[in-house]
This record gives C-alpha cells, structure tokens and sequence, in this order.
C-alpha cells in the first residue's frame, strides 16, 4: 500500500505541474479527488489490507487524501490567478487618449420633425423659403 501511495503521489505531482487551466484542473480532479478518483480507489482498497494493519493504514490514506486535496487548493488558486491576470491584461485602458466628448442637450421634437420634412420636401424638388410666420394685412 506504501509503494501504491508513493505511486500516487509522484503521479500527481507531475499532474499538477501540467495543469494551466480550468479544464485540465477539472481533469485533475476527476482523476484523483472524484467518487470514483484514483485516491478513493485506495480507500476502497482497504477491505484487503488485514485487520490489524487497517487503523495505520487507513490513517495514511486519509493524510495522503489531505495533502491531495491541499494541492488541488494550490492548483485551484493558481489557475484563477493566472486566470485573473490574463483577464486584467486584456482589460487595460490607455489613459493617455483623449477621453470620449459626449454632447449635452438634444433637439427640440419640433425642430426634428421641422427637419426631417424640410429633407422630404427637398428631396422632391420644393425649395424651402423661411420667412415671417404671421403675414399683415401691408405684406
């Protein structure tokens, strides 16, 4: 059981080197740390080892199954700074261009709609003459 944990354990250090992303963390976990994981292989594995051997046993199982799941941790906290880095380089701001000039204030309704039929009249041909709005008797 010794030599299979020593195993184990080599098996997931190279594992965690390789992982560099969500994925590959959720590979890992789904390998080693899941129901049916590579490290609850060795808890099931238990019922072979004699009785009397079983209490030491099984207490490595559960150190070796702590310091697996403290280096899922590791892993898991690398992967979102790394994750979070690549999400702040692409997120920069240059602050050295000029700032977006919003304009305050719009057109009166009137003055649109005024607008938009001087451009449908002319576009017919009409020539557009403004003048006085009231006319007098003199005019």
């Amino acid at each position: 059981m010794e030599e299979k944990i020593k195993e184990l354990r080599a098996a997931i250090e190279q594992a965690g080197a390789a992982v560099t992303d969500k994925a590959q963390l959720s590979d890992f976990w789904q390998k080693y740390l899941s129901k049916n994981g590579e490290v609850a292989g060795l808890t099931k594995s238990l019922r072979d080892v004699p009785k009397e051997d079983r209490p030491a046993v099984g207490k490595t199982i559960n150190e070796f199954k702590q310091w697996v799941e403290a280096q899922y941790q590791t892993l898991s906290e690398q992967v979102e700074k790394a994750a979070l880095a690549a999400r702040n380089a692409a997120e920069t701001v240059d602050i050295t261009m000029p700032a977006k000039i919003r304009t305050t204030g719009n057109l009166h309704p009137i003055t649109l709609v005024k607008n938009e039929i001087i451009d449908v009249f002319s576009g017919m041909g009409f020539e557009i003459y403004e003048g006085p709005e009231i006319e007098d008797d003199d005019h």
